[in-house]
């Protein structure tokens, strides 16, 4: 056959897909599509071409009216930022000795890939010892990426483990000036509450004091009493109607009963202020004592969170350069080992930083290798028949 009609819709992505035609097309009869494949009825995938163009695959499928009858589908070309003629002059030199260049893993993969389908060509035409150089080359191949690969990957895991480690060195620095710093902050926080708080009771004493002393309090006790007003009344009385020498008498004894009452008012008041004032020193003094205990519980906790912080982020950066050490010694003696034998790794079909199908076969070499193991039917180029001439034989006759 030859290149895949221009108008089919083609793809090429990571799963087996195949995408009718987004035109219409005509069924063809299946005599007809055994006439154009060839006598001896293999599917033939045409050579690519330099511009790659899309393989076409015939499927067979069956129609109720016309018999067996042949849609066409078509695969895409890979998309890939290489030309076809790099890669195959990448694995012409592959296969006299130079290898590609290993560090763009989907290069390699382009030229492991061109090797397979030389591969398989050479096993389908029946040079069997040349593709096995092609298959040998292939996992040397294979191995030098991965080898190259366990290294870069090794390398850049260390790298990464040292700036860990620098990053948390520098942390803890930082850590053990912020934690100083936490606690500096919350303790003249702490000291300034309790400046806001022993103002705020002092104001509190004060007012005390100036309401105590207020005439509105003091009117509270300094009333006479009603017998002192009346024995003043009967002083006034008497005075009246002329005995003054009883007036006088009754003067006298008011005057002491007056300064008698005024010192009992004056201890009633004294003992009701000092009585309010030493309330509210016990109430203050027990909001000073719960606040500062607060605060003082508040400042343990940022000691204690400051101190498990600390103790955390060194331990993991002990835990780091010990990690450090283990991966850069095993690192030296994985070296050593794959110096002295290259092949220590498992090997497979996959190329590892490659989201590849499984076998990385794309599906043109998968195609060809599902077809390899069709043989050719032509027949057996034999000689011409050669004949002996054959013997004279006499007609005898028994009917006589």
């Amino acid at each position: 056959m030859g290149e895949a009609p221009a108008e089919l819709e083609v793809i090429d992505e990571p799963g087996m897909q195949v995408e009718e035609s987004s035109t219409q097309w005509n069924p063809m009869p299946a005599s007809e599509f055994f006439s154009t494949i060839g006598a001896d009825n293999n599917f033939k995938v045409p050579t690519q071409s330099k511009s790659r163009p899309p393989e076409t695959i015939l499927i067979p499928s069956l129609e109720a009216n016309n018999g067996p009858v042949i849609p066409v589908y078509s695969f895409s070309k890979k998309t890939t930022k290489y030309e076809i003629e790099e890669i195959q002059k990448a694995a012409d030199n592959a296969l006299k000795g130079k290898n590609p260049n290993m560090d763009d893993p989907y290069f390699v993969a382009e030229v492991l890939e061109e090797l397979t389908s030389r591969r398989i060509d050479l096993i389908s035409n029946g040079y069997y010892k040349k593709a096995q150089e092609v298959i040998d080359k292939i996992n040397e191949i294979r191995n030098l990426f991965k080898k190259q690969d366990f290294i870069k990957y090794r390398e850049s895991y260390i790298e990464n483990l040292k700036n860990r480690c620098s990053q948390q060195h520098d942390y803890i620095k930082e850590l053990q000036k912020t934690s100083k710093e936490r606690l500096e902050n919350k303790k003249a926080e702490a000291q300034q509450q309790m400046d806001r708080l022993f103002e705020r009771q002092e104001q509190q004493r004060d007012a005390l004091i100036s309401d105590w002393q207020s005439p509105a309090k003091l009117r509270q006790f300094n009333k006479q009493s009603p017998e002192l007003l009346q024995y003043k009344y009967l002083e006034k009385l008497t005075a009246l109607v002329g005995d003054l020498a009883v007036a006088e008498e009754m003067k006298h004894k008011n005057a002491r009963l007056e300064k008698e009452e005024t010192a009992e008012r004056y201890r009633m008041m004294t003992d009701e202020f000092e009585k309010a004032r030493k309330s509210l020193d016990i109430a203050l003094d027990q909001e000073f004592k719960n606040n500062r205990q607060q605060l003082q519980n508040e400042i343990a906790i940022v000691e204690e969170n400051n101190r498990i912080e600390l103790e955390r982020a060194r331990e993991k950066n002990i835990y780091l350069n010990k990690l450090l050490k283990e991966e850069q010694f095993a690192f030296r003696e994985a070296k050593k080992k794959l110096d002295k034998t290259p092949r220590i790794m498992p090997l497979n079909n996959t190329i590892p930083m490659l989201q590849r199908t499984g076998t990385n076969i794309n599906k043109k070499n998968m195609f060809k290798y599902n077809q390899a193991d069709k043989i050719n039917s032509n027949p057996l180029n034999l000689p011409p028949l050669i004949v002996k001439p054959k013997k004279q034989r006499k007609l005898s006759s028994s009917f006589k």
